[in-house]
């Protein structure tokens, strides 16, 4: 065991972990794994147990082809040869197996099975495909490795391939932990500098000027966010954007891997488009540009090559540009590239696991951490200064020596998609690490190596974030009733809550990186409810949550007689009713509505503007509600019947084929439209019956016809 840690030069976290694996297996374990963070030498865990086992014959599943290609690279680099240590294993991806049959996976001859990045088991084939072999190989060794264990985070679609309580592969399978925090403390990873911006203020600014208008805020509260607003427009003017802040924090001549989005719209936010406008940013600058996706296969190679080894696609030194690596899924799972200064996160990440998959890599990038911290203790500072003059990195003359050392170990990450709170949770988890330690130093002879454990951490337009956001929860505070409001209304739009964790909205529908975190709230309702911490009354939120009545239309007296809505909505706040009323439409007579609620503060009225679209607020609503004076038969009956929604009306405008009473709704005259909603507020309701749309088109149609024939 020995002589192959050797031949590997471990780490000395690496050389535990292979002991644990090792004592696993020799106590007659079949199955176990480890979770050990990106960039901190999994697969040298694999390799080593490999070389231990070398005359079994040897499966390596991976992901990618590029895998298979780095880790060809660290046997060559430690001087091993895969014929002569390796001869029993066969490299294969988790794709090469899918279109084979459970009888022709049973004849694969297999005594030692490697996972990398065993929470793919979860997906549906792949899972399959490894669970056949398992089972048509029962004495086989099967070891898994992996830097998060749950996959498909935050929805309900949640599993822990690890999980002792479950049937996983590797369900209370996990000999060792080892994560970013536990890499900083021992120094085989440094500290990140992070450099971020919040964009498209100007949005946001756009967007809360819509909400002064709200009838039911104060004068006091209407002017104070009226001024921030406007002086907060005035400086975004001159603020920063993600092309200053790029240009800001690179190196003329250094060496980036920039994270593209998988899923891409064509045009907008495609690889090919992000490196268009990123050339633009850099027009006066050197550069040269490689490009690596899962589609490019050979191509994809020989850009991988080239920018590992500095060169051209034509073989011509690169050293002295500033060189970008553009990637897809290709950089973030077991791949690396030496000498690089740090990484552009373009990639709008669906959890903190992506995160911190892609901050790993990230850290790991300038490679050899601890020799390099070894080798910069031995130099004095100023030789330590001359280094970073000569490397570009930013110091400054009141540095201590280990900063400087830091600073120099340290990789940029440019992050362009606003995932700050992951970084600041790293920071804070790494502090509380630390203090464990610390409290156990009695116990605990593990060496702290980290110096300062504040990261360097620089955000570009922060305050005029924090003033936006300060006038965002002031006019709409971010309470629990705020952020089910815009759950149900995602809902009703999508069909289900199966939201990433950074998904970010201020009306329900849309992604809006300065709105509410509606997807961080639905995930910590979900393990509140799992750990029986949610209150009664908000898990049967259905049962006592106010029912939306709404009304489209035209703000218009004459016709729409709102002001009836209205004297509803008063009554129904003075008698305590369950019911807020949505109003969604504008017209003449808009500001005397308004006045009328910011008069009466009616804080259960919502005007909503005119909308383009307004489904998604008729699918978010109970019932459909009109007071008209006169109507002929409304286009929203008949949206309002598609959708399932009840309609409450004080006319009734039904004809042959669609008759209201009774069937899709309720007349009711104005002296009694206030019981009514009083009575619906404290139940659901659905259609009575459905309508058959093209039966009742074929038998208007004919009414046509007739009508037309007539002399």
């Amino acid at each position: 065991m020995m002589s192959s840690n050797k031949a590997l030069n471990l780490y000395e976290h690496n050389e535990e972990t292979s002991s644990k694996v090792f004592d696993a297996f020799n106590k007659d374990e079949k199955r176990v794994a480890i979770v050990q963070a990106t960039g901190t030498g999994k697969s040298y865990v694999a390799l080593n147990l490999l070389l231990k086992y070398k005359d079994k014959k040897a499966l390596y599943i991976v992901p990618s082809n590029a895998i298979i290609e780095h880790l060809k690279e660290i046997i060559s680099k430690n001087n091993l040869s895969i014929e002569k240590d390796f001869p029993n294993l066969e490299f294969r991806t988790y794709q090469s197996l899918i279109n084979l049959s459970k009888e022709e996976l049973s004849k694969l001859k297999v005594d030692l099975l490697v996972t990398d990045e065993l929470h793919h088991l979860g997906a549906p084939v792949w899972g399959k495909r490894i669970n056949d072999i398992v089972e048509t190989h029962p004495d086989m060794l099967l070891f898994g490795m992996t830097a998060y264990t749950v996959r498909d985070r935050a929805t309900s679609y949640e599993r822990d391939m690890t999980n002792p309580e479950t049937d996983e592969l590797f369900s209370g399978k996990v000999v060792s932990y080892y994560d970013l925090c536990d890499a900083m403390i021992d120094g085989v990873l440094p500290k990140p500098i992070y450099k971020s911006a919040y964009i498209n203020l100007e949005s946001l600014a756009e967007e809360l000027e819509k909400y002064l208008d709200d009838p039911k805020l104060s004068k006091k509260d209407y002017l104070e966010c009226k001024k921030l607003i406007e002086d907060a427009k005035r400086q975004i003017t001159k603020a920063p954007g993600i092309k200053e802040m790029v240009r800001k924090n690179i190196k003329p001549n250094g060496k980036y891997i920039y994270f593209c989005p998988p899923l891409s719209e064509e045009n907008k936010n495609d690889i090919d488009t992000i490196m268009t406008e990123v050339r633009e940013w850099f027009s006066d600058y050197d550069v040269e540009f490689y490009k690596t996706t899962s589609k490019d296969k050979e191509q994809g190679k020989q850009n991988r090559d080239a920018f590992y080894s500095n060169v051209d696609l034509k073989g011509n030194s690169t050293k002295h540009k500033l060189r970008i690596m553009f990637a897809i899924n290709q950089y973030n799972e077991g791949v690396h590239a030496p000498g690089v200064d740090g990484v552009i996160l373009g990639r709008s990440t669906s959890s903190d696991i992506v995160f911190f998959e892609q901050i790993g890599r990230a850290l790991s990038v300038k490679e050899n951490t601890k020799e390099r911290y070894e080798e910069y203790q031995n130099l004095s500072r100023s030789e330590l200064l001359e280094i970073a003059k000569k490397q570009n990195t930013q110091v400054t003359s009141n540095m201590t020596k280990d900063e400087i050392i830091e600073r120099l170990l340290s990789p940029v990450i440019i992050d362009l998609t606003n995932n700050i709170e992951y970084i600041e949770e790293l920071e804070n988890n790494l502090k509380d690490r630390v203090k464990e330690i610390q409290k156990s130093l009695g116990h605990n002879k593990r060496e702290i190596k980290i110096r300062n454990l504040n990261f360097d951490i620089m955000v570009e337009n922060k305050n005029l974030f924090e003033i936006l956001r300060y006038v965002r929860d002031r006019l709409r505070p971010n309470t629990w009733k705020l952020n089910y409001s815009l759950a149900k209304i995602y809902f009703e739009k999508y069909g289900s809550l199966e939201i990433k964790q950074n998904f970010k909205t201020l009306n329900g529908i849309d992604y809006d990186e300065n709105g509410y975190k509606l997807g961080r709230w639905l995930t910590n309702q979900r393990q509140a409810y799992k750990k029986e911490k949610l209150s009664k009354e908000k898990i049967n939120i259905d049962k006592n949550y106010n029912k939306v009545f709404l009304f489209v239309g035209r703000l218009d007296e004459t016709s729409k007689r709102l002001t009836l809505l209205l004297d509803i909505a008063k009554k129904c706040k003075k008698d305590k009713v369950s019911a807020e009323f949505w109003i969604v439409g504008d017209g003449k007579d808009e500001t005397m509505y308004k006045e009328i609620v910011r008069k009466e503060k009616l804080n259960n009225v919502t005007f909503f503007g005119a909308k383009k679209n307004p489904y998604p607020y008729m699918k978010a609503c109970d019932y459909l509600i009109l007071t008209s004076r006169y109507e002929g038969f409304p286009v929203v009956y008949n949206e309002a019947i598609i959708l399932d929604k009840p309609i409450i009306t004080t006319i009734d405008v039904s004809d042959d084929y669609v008759s209201i009473p009774n069937r899709f709704g309720y007349v009711v005259d104005e002296n009694n439209i206030y019981e009514k909603v009083k009575s619906l507020s404290e139940k659901k309701e659905k259609l009575k019956e459905k309508v058959d749309y093209d039966v009742l088109n074929k038998k208007r149609m004919k009414l046509i016809e007739d009508l037309m024939e007539m002399k």
